[in-house]
């Protein structure tokens, strides 16, 4: 048994099948397996007075060192013979939100993954200070080296994966989704090339085929519950948990107007009628309410209340006399 702490890492010895190494809240152990008795025997590694909780474990292709990433943003080097404390690092400005990913190219450059973001290439020998570094959005969570490592790739909690060539050390994303539920998905009318999704925080633009990312338009700390597309094409209609309703390009992203006040409880639920001129908006107070919409003013035109529950959902009838919610 481990014990009772949290293991967050494990990595196997490069020149061994029978032992490996576990990392977790406060510990750092070497695991030998007997096969003949049946049995896995565990080794704590000696740190001394250090404290350190583990996110990540690397080991050297020759089994010398082993390489821990702690939260507390420092590195921990262990000889792996002796099982004792070598070094850590860096001192000072130490990683920020911790260590939670590393890998290891063939001339024992360490590239390392933040929690905040940073990304960097650490040479041997050189008390753990970064050589190259960038920033990608959101935390990290994962490195994968291709072939030699002239490519590295970088998976983020944002729901990003990035590419960065190890010669000019720059970020590309090349994909991205949603870190967090799609709460709804909107076609345009009489076209399906283009399709729109919404989530924590943003509105997204993807196209069909490709399932590639065109426009991404970002509230921040701000949750979108419906989006939908005028008949007419010329904007993106989007209900809010602030209580707004906001219409956006549907080619930038450009906010063009804003509803303050739509629901006091939330914006939950949002439809258009089929000759653009209104919004039927649903509440989270169980309010049903009807806009008039025009380029320089929206106003209310009527406010219903028969739900006692959140509006979830709202269709309006081809000849927009009537809806259901």
């Amino acid at each position: 048994s481990s014990g009772i702490n949290a293991e967050y890492g494990v990595r196997f010895m490069n020149t061994s099948d029978d032992r490996f190494v576990t990392g977790g809240n406060k510990t750092l152990r070497i695991w030998e397996v007997d096969r003949e008795n049946r049995k896995i025997r565990p080794q704590e590694c000696d740190l001394g007075q250090l404290k350190r909780d583990v996110r990540c474990i690397l080991i050297d292709s020759d089994d010398e060192y082993l390489y821990a990433g702690t939260t507390s943003g420092d590195i921990l080097q262990i000889t792996i013979r002796t099982h004792l404390f070598k070094n850590s690092g860096p001192s000072k400005d130490k990683y920020s939100l911790g260590v939670h990913s590393m890998a290891m190219l063939k001339d024992g450059t360490i590239i390392i993954a933040t929690g905040g973001g940073i990304v960097g290439a650490i040479k041997p020998g050189a008390s753990f200070k970064l050589s190259k570094e960038c920033e990608v959005a959101g935390g990290a969570t994962s490195i994968a080296v291709r072939g030699a490592g002239h490519q590295i790739y970088v998976g983020v909690n944002r729901g990003n994966i990035y590419r960065i060539n190890h010669s000019d050390f720059k970020p590309v994303c090349v994909n991205s989704c949603h870190y967090s539920g799609v709460m709804d998905v909107a076609f345009p009318a009489r076209e399906g090339n283009l399709f729109a999704t919404c989530s924590k925080e943003n509105i997204r633009v993807w196209v069909t085929d490709t399932s590639s990312e065109v426009l991404r338009i970002t509230v921040p700390n701000m949750t979108c519950h419906g989006v939908c597309f005028m008949e007419d094409g010329h904007s993106i209609i989007s209900a809010w948990n602030d209580g707004k309703i906001r219409a956006f390009k549907p080619e930038s992203g450009t906010e063009l107007y804003t509803i303050h006040d739509a629901h006091k409880q939330g914006v939950t639920a949002i439809a258009t009628t089929n000759d653009s001129s209104r919004i039927v908006s649903g509440g989270g107070e169980g309010q049903v309410r009807v806009w008039d919409i025009s380029p320089k003013r929206q106003q209310m035109k009527a406010a219903m209340k028969e739900h006692k529950g959140v509006v979830t959902c709202i269709k309006i009838r081809k000849e927009n006399m009537e809806c259901v919610s």
